[in-house]
């Protein structure tokens, strides 16, 4: 067992990480991080740079448990997080709080696999300083002779359960997506602090993303709170990296103002926000319900989202109108698979329900309707494109005009879908990079279709209905026309106990 040191004195130290930097200037405002966060005196300056980038005063005695970094790209994220991974590894005393041969666990998440490789590589890298150390290394894990383990893993909210946790930290927190789980940092969390030792930690470092998830909602709560026993840090890529180029950020900056204020500058973005919250879903779903029997003499109506290619699934969604209401009756998902026994199988579903035709959009191509046609099955192109069957489907949920069925699948992917306002002011409804929609998209096209029918136009009013207002978000501008007639309808529709 090393001897241990404070992190700062292994930072200066040239036997343990001092090697690891080559100007330790240039990491002061991490110093000051680091400091606050175990609750070190302050070096020169460091107060300083501590109210200002947590707009607080005060650092309680022994520091901090939980804490957050909320820093742009390029600021040194990844290599803090594998940092303060080995160092807790390395000089922690974990032994009173274990059984006889328990080992204590440091997990480092992260969003995906090739972001996991990064820090893992980071980890490899400082602990080749410390070969003594090391008794053996597995894929994405390190065991210690010290009886300490870290490992990478990716946001999966299984990731940590049943072990003794020493440090957590979560890497890019704001970027977690599980298509298995609607809110996947909060179930990830139930899943280890459980088991999180008397002297462990809970560390999240992240670029901030938008104005909703758990990141946010732990800022907005904590930031500049000084009765707050959660540290929250906030700073810009050039204060945490100084070395970074600022006229690359400067010619980023003008090619994209919103986004690239949230990747460099730190600051929350107030371009996208979540589609759909859990609360609107769950008001919607009907529980204990996974599917209905078809009754006769009901009209019903499919949609489908046919696979593009091989990563995507193949959706159907079979509903019905019953007064004005759409009534989701039977969903079906299947892994990309070959196309024609899905054909087969989503057939025999069709025509259990009575129906000859289904409806679906032109992302598939030709194949769909060539394959249902052989089979006795009309496919029709929907008139609407993705996006515009999105925007049309978020009012019909907050106004309930739908019942959905139970199904978490649905669910998580109805919530992972995020609302990015566009240039030309037109908004786009989409799911994040590596994640999917196939079922979401195939419940919103079946019941915007039902409720839109052939006859429906797209007037004005119905138009001047759609979120983001009806969310209470505060985009209203009396000036405007739109806004206007926009805020008479919505007034209109509360009015009759509509909305």
């Amino acid at each position: 067992m090393l001897k241990k040191p404070t992190i700062i004195e292994a930072m200066k130290s040239k036997e343990l990480f001092r090697p690891l930097f080559k100007n330790l200037d240039t990491w002061e405002s991490w110093i000051a991080f680091l400091e606050a966060l175990y609750g070190l005196p302050f070096s020169e300056g460091s107060q300083e740079i501590y109210e200002q980038y947590t707009e607080r005063k005060i650092v309680p005695s022994g520091g901090f448990k939980e804490a957050y970094a909320v820093v742009g790209a390029r600021g040194g994220k990844s290599y803090i997080s594998a940092l303060i991974a080995c160092y807790m590894a390395l000089f922690g005393n974990y032994e009173e709080f274990l059984a006889k041969g328990e080992r204590a666990w440091i997990f480092t998440i992260a969003t995906d696999k090739d972001q996991g490789r990064i820090v893992f590589d980071y980890i490899r890298g400082i602990l080749e300083m410390f070969p003594e150390m090391v008794e053996k290394e597995l894929v994405g894990q390190i065991e210690l002779k010290n009886h300490v383990n870290i490992a990478v893993k990716t946001c999966n909210y299984r990731a940590g359960r049943g072990f003794s946790t020493a440090c957590i930290i979560l890497d890019e927190l704001a970027f977690y997506r599980d298509e298995r789980s609607a809110n996947p940092a909060e179930e990830l969390l139930i899943s280890l602090l459980p088991r999180l030792l008397p002297n462990g930690l809970l560390i999240g470092i992240s670029t901030p993303y938008g104005k909703f998830g758990y990141l946010y909602e732990v800022y907005k709560a904590n930031y500049g709170n000084d009765d707050s026993d959660v540290l929250i840090w906030k700073a810009p890529t050039k204060i945490m990296n100084p070395e970074h180029s600022q006229s690359w950020m400067d010619r980023l900056l003008k090619r994209d103002k919103i986004k690239m204020r949230a990747e460099y500058e730190a600051e929350f973005r107030e371009d996208i926000e979540t589609y759909l919250s859990e609360s609107e879903i769950d008001a919607v779903t009907v529980r204990g319900h996974k599917s209905f029997l078809p009754v006769a003499g009901t009209q019903y109506f499919a949609f489908c989202d046919m696979s593009g290619g091989r990563k995507d699934a193949f959706a159907l969604s079979i509903g019905h109108n019953e007064n004005g209401k759409v009534i989701i009756d039977r969903v079906e998902l299947r892994k990309p698979q070959d196309p024609a026994s899905v054909c087969d199988d989503f057939t025999l579903v069709l025509k259990y329900f009575g129906l000859s035709r289904l409806q679906g959009d032109r992302y598939a191509g030709e194949w769909p309707r060539s394959a249902f046609r052989k089979r006795g099955i009309s496919y029709e192109i929907s008139k609407l494109d993705k996006n515009d069957i999105y925007l049309h489907f978020q009012p019909i949920v907050a106004m309930h005009k739908v019942q959905l069925l139970e199904n978490e699948v649905l669910k998580n992917q109805l919530m992972c879908l995020e609302r990015k306002t566009r240039q030309g002011g037109k908004d786009a409804i989409e799911h994040p990079r590596g994640l999917h929609d196939d079922l979401a998209n195939s419940v919103a096209g079946c019941a915007v279709s039902l409720i839109m029918g052939s006859t429906v136009e797209l007037t004005p009013e119905y138009m001047a209905a759609r979120l983001p207002f009806m969310a209470g978000q505060t985009r209203f501008n009396p000036q405007s026309e739109y806004e206007q007639q926009k805020y008479r309808v919505l007034k209109k529709l509360k009015d009759e106990g509509e909305l």
